[in-house]
C-alpha cells in the first residue's frame, strides 16, 4: 500500500503519491477489499494515511525517510519499478491534455525497460490510470511491441489495431500480441 502511495521521479526522489481507494482494491475479492478498508483505517488512525471520499495519500512525507522499515525494505526493492511507473503516469497524462499526440507515444529503450519492470506498469495501469492504458497501448499500435504487450495486465483481452484502424469490429488483419487502445 505504501508502495503505490509512493512516486519517485527520474532523479530518484520519493515523495507521497495519491491513490483511489478503489484502485487500492482492484481485483481483490471482497474478504480482502474489507481488509485493505481495515487496514486503511487503521493506519488512517495512527495519522499515517490521510482518507478522503474516494482517495488515499501518505499523511506527511517525513514517513518515507523516518520510517526505516519503508524506507530501507518496501522502497528500495521497489524502487526502479516506482520510477517506471511515475514516468509513465507523467507521460500518460501529457499525452491526454495535448490530445493525444503520437510525438509523446513511447518506442526503442523506453518500451524496451518495460518487460524486466512489467510490476511498474500494472501498478500504472490500474483503475484511474486508465489513461496510462492507453497510452501504452497507443504506443504499442505505433511501434513494434511483442514483449511489452506482454507485460500489460489483461493483454489477452486486447488486439493489435494496425495504423489507421481504430476499432476491432472494422474486422482487418487484427493481430494479437498487442493491446489497442479502446477510443
Amino acid at each position: 500500500m505504501f508502495i503505490r502511495l509512493t512516486a519517485t521521479s527520474i532523479d530518484e526522489m520519493d515523495s507521497a503519491d495519491r491513490a483511489s481507494r478503489a484502485e487500492l482494491t482492484q481485483g481483490k475479492s471482497g474478504d480482502e477489499a474489507r481488509d485493505v478498508a481495515a487496514v486503511l483505517e487503521a493506519f488512517a488512525a495512527e495519522r499515517l494515511l490521510t482518507l478522503a471520499a474516494s482517495s488515499v495519500e501518505i499523511s506527511h512525507e517525513i514517513l518515507l525517510t523516518a520510517w526505516p522499515l519503508l524506507r530501507e525494505v518496501w522502497l528500495a526493492e521497489t524502487h526502479a519499478d516506482r520510477i517506471v511507473r511515475t514516468r509513465l503516469r507523467n507521460v500518460a497524462a501529457e499525452w491526454a491534455r495535448d490530445s493525444e499526440d503520437p510525438s509523446y507515444l513511447y518506442s526503442g529503450s523506453l518500451m524496451e525497460a518495460a518487460p524486466p519492470r512489467a510490476n511498474a506498469w500494472a501498478g500504472a495501469i490500474g483503475p484511474g490510470g486508465r489513461g496510462a492504458f492507453g497510452f501504452a497501448a497507443a504506443s504499442c499500435n505505433v511501434h513494434p511491441c511483442t514483449p511489452f504487450a506482454s507485460a500489460l495486465p489483461g493483454r489477452s483481452q486486447y488486439r493489435r489495431i494496425p495504423m489507421g484502424r481504430t476499432r476491432p469490429e472494422e474486422g482487418r488483419d487484427l493481430r494479437p500480441d498487442c493491446p489497442s487502445a479502446d477510443r
